[in-house]
């Protein structure tokens, strides 16, 4: 509520918090010397054992939990699937946020749902665009 400027023109969205860009830029605001271009540089310095980046992934962890626990609590899906960038992070990234979610959920709504992250990852899509077929459309 209130929270960051989005490039939709309202504030506080999701987007601005739990995603691959608002990652870098939460990075980069806290470590002017050592800049990312993206999320892969800080996954990659998190696994060399950097403390800023640690603290970054868990944040975000955190943030995408939270939003899924929203999610939870209204709908009761029965799975959440995370794709884009991040869900090619690994199961142990995914295990945070479902932690993070499950923390916060009510109990009845996090029963039998899965979280997973998607089995295309960032390339879904590509492929998709890839796979469509222009056979039934007028070219101008």
């Amino acid at each position: 509520f209130d929270g960051r400027a989005c490039n939709c023109g309202g504030t506080g969205c999701w987007e601005q918090y739990a995603s691959a860009s608002a990652m870098v830029k939460d990075y980069n605001r806290e470590n002017h010397d050592n800049q990312v271009g993206d999320s892969r540089e800080i996954f990659d310095r998190y696994h060399e054992g950097e403390k800023a980046a640690e603290k970054v992934i868990k944040q975000i962890t955190e943030y995408i939990g939270a939003g899924i626990s929203n999610i939870l609590n209204i709908f009761n899906p029965e799975m959440v699937i995370i794709g884009g960038g991040i869900s090619e992070a690994g199961n142990w990234f995914i295990e945070g946020i479902r932690k993070s979610a499950f923390r916060r959920a009510m109990e009845a709504s996090q029963k039998d749902v899965e979280i997973k992250a998607a089995s295309l990852g960032n390339r879904a899509g590509l492929l998709g665009a890839a796979a469509h077929d222009f056979a039934g459309t007028e070219s101008g």
